[in-house]
């Protein structure tokens, strides 16, 4: 694939990675932090970097998906914190309904409604009412540059991986990007509880996620507690 479209140039900041932010809050809190106290912790990270793009706030770099009239808006593609890409074409031909979990700035949601068309068909949760805010505006900024896509195509609504808000087989597409490696084991197998719980029958959970096939470096191991980066 080659490069995505950029509607138009926007600088980005160079900043802490969440997993180097993860890290340093272990230092300052290991002794008094809960079990799920991580997930707050990078809570208050996304809400941090809403307003202010940072570049490397996942593990790896991802490449770029294409495709013919898609235009990607240059704010919405410097808040594209993830790896790789959950959007699978060849997954899609039948999908209705597609939920994605972590909004972020709108990128893959975007991607997604470029194959679903119609209000109602793409619904992108996100915990941070600042990231909600943000990818709103994105896609707004989208239209404007996409002759195909009306805001409308995407609802952006409060929720999280444990909580969906949807009823019980109504989707075809549970999707996420650099999400659920952060979790601890008993909030992963939640998470993967509750997609399976909306997933109709044959649908499909799309995720993309860095692994590592050896043994994680000493600054990862480092974040065992709260990034399942191995």
């Amino acid at each position: 694939m080659l490069p995505s479209a950029v509607c138009e140039s926007a600088g980005a900041n160079g900043g802490t990675s969440l997993n180097t932010y993860l890290s340093t809050e272990m230092e300052n809190h290991q002794q008094h932090m809960s079990d799920s106290s991580y997930l707050t912790t990078t809570t208050d990270f996304y809400e941090r970097v809403a307003e202010s793009p940072e570049i490397g706030l996942c593990c790896v770099g991802g490449g770029q998906l294409t495709f013919p009239d898609l235009c990607i808006p240059a704010d919405m593609e410097a808040m594209s914190y993830g790896c790789g890409s959950s959007v699978q074409p060849q997954d899609l031909g039948n999908a209705r309904r597609v939920l994605y979990v972590g909004v972020g700035g709108g990128k893959e949601a975007l991607q997604f409604a470029y194959f679903t068309r119609r209000a109602g068909a793409m619904i992108a949760i996100d915990p941070v009412a600042p990231m909600r805010v943000v990818a709103t505006r994105n896609l707004a900024t989208a239209a404007a540059g996409n002759a195909w896509f009306d805001p409308a195509f995407v609802e952006v609504r409060a929720g999280d991986a444990f909580a969906l808000g949807v009823d019980d087989a109504s989707v075809d597409i549970v999707a996420q990007n650099c999400l659920f490696n952060i979790f601890e084991p008993v909030d992963l197998s939640r998470a993967l509880q509750e997609a399976r719980r909306v997933l109709r029958p044959g649908g499909r959970l799309s995720m993309s996620d860095p692994i590592a096939i050896e043994i994680s470096p000493r600054t990862c191991a480092a974040m065992r507690d709260f990034a399942r980066c191995a």
